[in-house]
């Protein structure tokens, strides 16, 4: 939390305020389309490494070192979704009187000028989520959370940090963010 308060402040600009906050509400790793995916990965990553894993086993082959890559590799699918979840909890959000702010809990910063397109969806009939930039609208809600994780670059701009697309993962008072937005 400190270094996010302090990547606010170091980014700021000085004319810039603050005129809403927000943090990701909890919910659950596995739930809606993304339970659906895990669960596809899960099956696929049991099918292509484990089973030879196994037979690698059953065999008795001595090459250790290739049985743990292929251990490492199948574990991979099982623990990122919890990951993914962590940081997605770990998130802060702005809109400033400029620009709207992701905040990573490691500090990063991403940045877009506001005023922006803006959509807001509800894929898991939980809390809302907001899709900010023309170039995500035509991903609609198939992404988010996805991206709410891996925002768009923009490779025109030449400020550091600087994003295309946006998504607010479920918000607290996303409607309230919305509606600002739609007033910029």
């Amino acid at each position: 939390m400190e270094k996010i308060e302090k990547a606010l402040k170091e980014n700021l600009r000085e004319s810039e305020r603050v005129l809403w906050q927000g943090s990701t509400e909890p919910f659950r790793p596995l739930s809606g389309r993304e339970a659906r995916r895990t669960l596809i990965s899960w099956a696929l990553s049991i099918l292509f490494l484990g089973v030879p894993l196994i037979l690698l086993l059953l065999r008795g082959d001595q090459r250790y070192g290739l049985q743990i890559a292929i251990a490492v590799l199948m574990a991979l699918p099982f623990i990122l979704p919890f990951r993914n979840h962590r940081l997605l909890l770990a998130q802060r959000y702005y809109i400033t009187s400029e620009r709207a702010l992701l905040i990573r809990s490691s500090g990063e910063v991403f940045s877009m000028e506001l005023p922006v397109h803006a959509a807001l969806y509800h894929p898991e009939k939980q809390g809302a989520t907001i899709a900010l930039g023309e170039a995500l609208l035509p991903e609609g809600d198939k992404q988010l959370r996805w991206r709410s994780l891996h925002p768009k670059e923009d490779t025109r701009s030449g400020e550091e940090n600087a994003v295309n697309g946006l998504v607010f993962y479920q918000p607290e008072k996303a409607e309230e963010a919305y509606r600002l937005l739609q007033k910029k």
